[in-house]
């Protein structure tokens, strides 16, 4: 068994997001000593042919395939669903590993239940949480409270529920980076922004600020 799976969702944007992400992963990693899920939804473009070509070139790689957009969080479950190692890296495709010794990256995520390299606080939960484009989350944390609520469709507010249930579990959350010394450049929405994957992305967020207000909010 592997002690960490990296899980990356993707919809599309494979020449953009994709390859420049898994190529950031593989120069400071050593990947023997990892598995690689890749969980594409929606993808029309050569997503596939390049998970053909990774399973030439990464030993331990995993692939999940769904003709349709299914969102991030059923995206990011089923790859979790698929992970053997005890620690779990959830790793947005419009992210990049910065310079460092092979696998520091991984050592300095490995802190705790769940290990985040950007917060943000919550006005609905009132507590910070991890934002879930780098996250490292040990598997009890999910064998105790359950995978991403799916809910939220396309994306938005499932990372800050996980959190505030995981806190109400008891888990701790270690928040160490967020002066920005993490080795990792992040685009930012890479997918959501994109008005060719997803229209609307203001009012879709918004609904689900409200879903989740109506658990939360006093």
């Amino acid at each position: 068994m592997k002690k960490y799976s990296i899980i990356i969702p993707t919809y599309n944007n494979c020449e953009k997001y994709l390859k420049p992400c898994i190529e950031s992963i593989i120069q400071y990693t050593d990947m023997a000593d990892v598995e690689l899920i890749v969980s594409a939804n929606g993808c029309t473009d050569n997503t596939k042919q390049y998970l053909f070509y990774l399973s030439t070139v990464v030993p331990n790689l995993k692939a999940v395939w769904n003709d349709e957009p299914v969102g991030f969080a059923k995206a990011t479950n089923e790859g979790i669903k698929l992970a053997s190692a005890n620690r779990i890296i959830l790793l947005n495709n419009d992210t990049l590993l910065l310079e460092r010794d092979k696998n520091q990256w991984l050592k300095m995520l490995d802190t705790g239940d769940i290990s985040g390299v950007w917060s943000q606080y919550s006005h609905i939960t009132k507590r910070r949480f991890a934002v879930f484009f780098c996250v490292m989350i040990d598997r009890k944390v999910f064998d105790t409270i359950g995978l991403l609520n799916e809910e939220y469709g396309i994306g938005g507010c499932e990372d800050i529920e996980f959190c505030a249930k995981a806190q109400d579990a008891g888990f701790k959350i270690d928040l160490n980076f967020d002066d920005g010394s993490f080795p990792i450049y992040h685009a930012a929405e890479g997918t959501v922004l994109d008005p060719e994957l997803v229209q609307n992305w203001a009012q879709v967020f918004a609904q689900n600020e409200a879903k989740l207000a109506s658990k939360y909010a006093a």
